[in-house]
């Protein structure tokens, strides 16, 4: 199982006093995903449920995207906010080859806390089936 860095929301734990700097510091992950050739920018919520909620939605006919819509993607970001200006946005995972089309609210909140649960360092996830899709969850899960 994968920890990371971000887990504290707001930066400290017991090693770690509250300085200025860490009380206007906040961590975060994005999700990013593209579903019949929209564009989907959630921020997630809670890391181990997975919960999170839509923040932008841009419609393929507003997207100058070359991606054609049958080969979606998606990003994992973790993000560093300081008195509320994003200071760092790094993409952590990248899914390439599946299509989220279909996928329900639950199931997307469960692959997400897998993919945070995955994480180690920038990497590429490639899965090309609702089986492959179910069995990263399963392996994945907190």
């Amino acid at each position: 199982m994968a920890t990371n860095s971000l887990s504290a929301e707001n930066g400290n734990t017991h090693n770690q006093p509250a300085t200025p700097e860490r009380l206007t510091t906040r961590y975060y992950w994005t999700f990013t995903y593209e579903v019949g050739g929209d564009i989907i920018v959630a921020e997630v919520l809670d890391m181990y449920t997975g919960k999170y909620r839509v923040i932008e939605h841009i419609a393929s006919d507003l997207c100058d995207n070359d991606m054609p819509g049958h080969c979606p993607h998606a990003f994992l970001r973790s993000v560093q906010e300081r008195k509320g200006k994003v200071i760092s946005n790094e993409p952590m995972h990248i899914v390439t080859d599946f299509d989220f089309d279909g996928v329900t609210r639950a199931e997307l909140e469960s692959f997400i806390s897998a993919l945070i649960n995955h994480v180690e360092n920038i990497m590429f996830t490639t899965m090309s089936t609702k089986h492959d899709f179910n069995e990263f969850i399963c392996e994945n899960r907190p």
